[in-house]
């Protein structure tokens, strides 16, 4: 007998008798192994006349009552829904969405290397000794349960994941917590940490402590516990069996908090009690045919989620985990994994109440150990954070530093209808940071202790994205389940997906219509480059304008030319090192190149998130002594959405030295035209620059200094 059977009897029933409870007897029939779902409508009415002992959320008569008391703040919203998917990158499967603004690969503010190639250029054996993105197209290869790198999808392949990004706000700079494997980044959703400096358990920099409950750091559900702020996790805990448990996914299991062996009638009473809540021990018991290998079958693993939303039972905050069919894990197919969030959605979105009180959030734990060159696993372009050496609560020994690839991420709920795209840096611990705030102004605070001041400063609590006056609970048309599963079937017919030939490798386009509808940020990054020719440096200084105090934005530097040693640096790709710097609303950030040693000359760009990009090349010492300074003049917009004034951007021109200077300002991107002005010696200009809804991306060269070459590209945030 395990460890799970002898632990808790009282748990081994506490899934099946809440659907009996909030059910009625259509929760029976699930609870005696049927395969249909519970019906909406029937359990609903069911639930009318239950009230279930220990229920925490509000009823549906309770939820009724609050229909048509809206506030437009965050108070209106009553229910949080978590579901994290396994294993892809942004890229991968919204490298070509169709939705203006989103960062896929029409991305142009792309991260270049020294020989010339943009990062898309993985580096690779073929005779070309590189690999570009190429299309897993599964109308004509069995695309859906493909697992290799640089591989992407496009509409056609994952119709669903496409039509919730364009019916609701998807947000393109979502990482992963940790460049490493599945079980860590879950740890960070779930503990805000994965203690790094090992005091606790860890580090946790692998999968290699799943289910052994040896990590002891508190886990955000014991906060929410002891705040009094009704929590689940939902998963099909009837066996470990990968096709019907939950995937090693559900890793509150690894804690010491979450042990079987300390099960008690309190920690196992349901609703209440800690491990039920937690849904760690599982009842082995005899399933009925048909169900293992049959992702049809969504409605037998959602069996609680589905009837607690039917009753209007949905506790405050609810984590819903899938068996390893509809994770997405490769090789396990998108589509299938389509299916089951789907009927996530439709379960919330069949209770109205529930709908118009909920927000469900879609992210996925990271993208199958990808690196940020994209060596294995799967692709994505966007640089993400690093912390400096020394940061505290980073840097865990055994994996790299810094957040891990970008992952899809969809906020799906009526504050945030529309097709709107978030470009605030997010990870994991975004989710706990937002229920925080929300907790908040329940009066009911569950602050996690567990997230260090860097990350707190780097990621948002996801508050930019939604938008609480704008309430729109209209529910978009989505590809059908069903044809949803008869695409993975017939996929599984054809032929495995080939690399593109040598010779005709073609780098990948997005292709997007309409304007870009953007979640507006408070913040904005700003840099500039100042020489001194007493001492022979070029010193770029970054500062954050704007935002919430101690606001920080992580900034990532490469050598262009001439490969100094980058103090702080580490390895990035393609044999460069990359230079990581923080600069926050409280303390600037800079770096110094000292030119003795590079015979004067400089040339270096720093990425930062939402288009940033600084970039600077020339001599000092040059004779014309050209110098740019950069103003960002914020836009204006009413409450009402109208907006009264376009952000611009002030470049101020100087000719330094004893002669004049005719500078080129060239658009690398969005709005402007090419001008040329000249600027005599020992005076300026001032050239005031048009931005497309507020980005810019402009090249100055100056005639005079063939060396000097300075990019500027960002974002003008509005007032």
């Amino acid at each position: 007998m395990s460890e799970h059977d002898s632990a808790s009897p009282e748990r081994n029933r506490i899934s099946r008798r809440r659907l009996i409870q909030s059910a009625g007897a259509a929760g029976a029939a699930v609870a005696a192994g049927g395969l249909s779902s519970v019906p909406a409508q029937a359990a609903r009415a069911s639930a009318a006349s239950v009230a279930a002992a220990g229920t925490a959320g509000s009823t549906s008569g309770e939820q009724s009552a609050q229909r048509g008391k809206r506030t437009g703040t965050i108070k209106d919203l009553k229910h949080i829904v978590i579901v994290m998917q396994e294993n892809r990158s942004f890229d991968h499967y919204y490298g070509t969405l169709d939705l203006a603004g989103a960062r896929g690969f029409g991305d142009k503010q792309v991260l270049t290397w020294q020989n010339g190639q943009t990062i898309y250029h993985d580096p690779n054996s073929r005779a070309e000794g590189y690999l570009l993105p190429y299309h897993a197209d599964s109308l004509k290869y069995n695309a859906q349960n493909t697992s290799a790198r640089n591989r992407y999808f496009m509409e056609a392949d994952v119709p669903w994941h496409h039509a919730i990004a364009k019916a609701w706000t998807i947000g393109d700079h979502y990482f992963c917590s940790l460049d490493t494997s599945t079980s860590p980044n879950r740890i960070m959703m779930w503990a805000g940490t994965n203690d790094a400096a090992g005091t606790q358990g860890g580090p946790v920099v692998n999968n290699g402590g799943d289910y052994k409950y040896a990590y002891k750091f508190k886990t955000y559900p014991e906060t929410l516990q002891e705040a009094g702020v009704s929590w689940q996790i939902y998963v099909n805990n009837d066996t470990d069996d990968d096709f019907l448990g939950d995937y090693t996914d559900n890793t509150v299991r690894s804690f010491a908090a979450f042990d079987p062996k300390n099960a008690t009638p309190e920690n196992t009473m349901p609703r209440k009690g800690l491990l039920a809540r937690g849904n760690v021990v599982h009842a082995h018991t005899t399933q009925p045919g048909g169900i293992k290998n049959d992702p049809s079958n969504v409605d037998y693993v959602l069996g609680d989620f589905i009837a607690d939303c039917a009753s209007g039972d949905l506790p405050e905050v609810s984590w819903v985990v899938a068996p390893a069919a509809w994770t997405e894990h490769p090789t396990y197919a998108p589509n299938h994994g389509a299916v089951y969030l789907d009927r996530v959605v439709q379960a919330v979105h069949d209770n109205p109440e529930l709908w118009e009180s909920t927000l469900i959030i879609l992210n996925y734990d990271e993208p199958d150990h990808a690196n940020r060159i994209g060596e294995g696993g799967f692709f994505d372009h966007v640089v993400p954070p690093i912390p400096e050496v020394g940061t505290a609560g980073e840097r865990a020994p055994g994996i790299k530093p810094g957040y891990g690839g970008r992952v899809p991420f969809v906020l799906i709920s009526p504050w945030t209808r529309g097709g709107y795209v978030n470009s605030e840096v997010f990870d994991h611990t975004s989710t706990i940071q937002l229920i925080e705030e929300w907790t908040k102004s329940l009066g009911r605070p569950a602050l996690c202790t567990n997230i260090n001041e860097w990350r707190r400063g780097i990621s948002g609590n996801l508050l930019s994205a939604i938008d609480f006056g704008r309430f729109d609970p209209s529910f978009p048309k989505l590809p059908k389940p069903a044809d949803l599963l008869k695409s993975v079937s017939d996929d599984a017919a054809l032929p495995a997906v080939p690399q593109p030939a040598v010779g005709a490798q073609v780098m990948p386009t997005q292709k997007v219509t309409g304007k870009a509808r953007r979640s507006p940020l408070s913040f904005q990054p700003t840099g500039v480059l100042v020489e001194n020719h007493t001492t022979g440096t070029a010193t770029v200084t970054f500062e954050v304008e704007g935002g919430p105090h101690g606001k920080a934005v992580s900034l990532v530097g490469l050598a262009d030319k001439y490969v100094p040693a980058l103090v702080g640096a580490e390895p990035l790709g393609i044999g460069q090192d990359a230079l990581p710097l923080t600069a926050t609303t409280r303390q600037e950030a800079s770096y110094t190149w000292d030119t003795k040693s590079t015979g004067g000359k400089y040339a270096f760009t720093f990425h930062g998130p939402d288009h940033f990009v600084r970039s600077f090349a020339g001599t000092v010492g040059d004779s014309a002594r050209p110098r740019v300074d950069v103003r960002l003049n914020k836009g204006q917009t009413r409450a009402d959405g109208r907006r009264t004034k376009d952000a611009t951007v002030d470049f101020t021109l100087y000719a330094d030295g004893r002669q004049a200077v005719t500078f080129t300002l060239t658009p690398n991107d969005y709005d402007g035209r090419t001008r040329t002005i000249s600027v005599p010696a020992g005076k300026h200009t001032v050239v005031n620059w048009p931005t497309e809804d507020g980005y810019y991306d402009v090249v100055i060269t100056a005639q005079q200094s063939p060396d000097f070459t300075q990019r500027y590209a960002g974002r003008a945030a509005e007032l």
